[in-house]
């Protein structure tokens, strides 16, 4: 997966040198000689932001399908977990949000707010016993998922 990226990289680097390069050579001796270094300098800023989108469009468009997919989230109770826990209970997925007070406002919050899918549950990610009662919840609770009842 990182040589993927790693390639797509030098692919999308070496695209905007070579554009840039050639649209630079052909204006500037033919056209813009005086400016040329604040316009060599624009123009590689639309080429590589051009050929930035080409890259995203045509390489990085993959998008993960909810469908029968899980996902744990630690720390739940507030901040970033709460957030991407009811994010991704909007986009469809079936999410197991860890609190550490799962009786608290944030985990209280998680269950209203969001489907029957997203499922809140105790964590001390501290305690070895904790992690051990969540991992059985969680491969309890996995096989329903896939039949509306998680």
């Amino acid at each position: 997966m990182v040589n993927r990226f790693i390639a797509i990289l030098v692919c999308h680097l070496l695209g905007t040198y070579f554009i840039s390069t050639l649209l630079h050579y052909v204006l500037f001796n033919h056209l813009l000689y005086i400016l040329s270094p604040i316009f060599a300098f624009f123009l590689w800023i639309f080429v590589a932001a051009f050929t930035l989108q080409f890259t995203k469009i045509k390489f990085l468009a993959e998008e993960v399908k909810p469908e029968n997919k899980a996902v744990l989230i630690t720390g739940c109770d507030s901040g970033f977990g709460h957030f991407l826990a009811k994010r991704l209970d909007s986009k469809g997925f079936h999410v197991f949000a860890t609190c550490f007070f799962p009786d608290g406002e944030g985990a209280t919050e998680l269950q209203k707010s969001c489907s029957q899918r997203l499922r809140v549950l105790h964590l001390d990610v501290t305690k070895d016993d904790s992690v051990k009662e969540a991992t059985e919840f969680v491969k309890q609770n996995l096989g329903k998922c896939g039949k509306k009842s998680c």
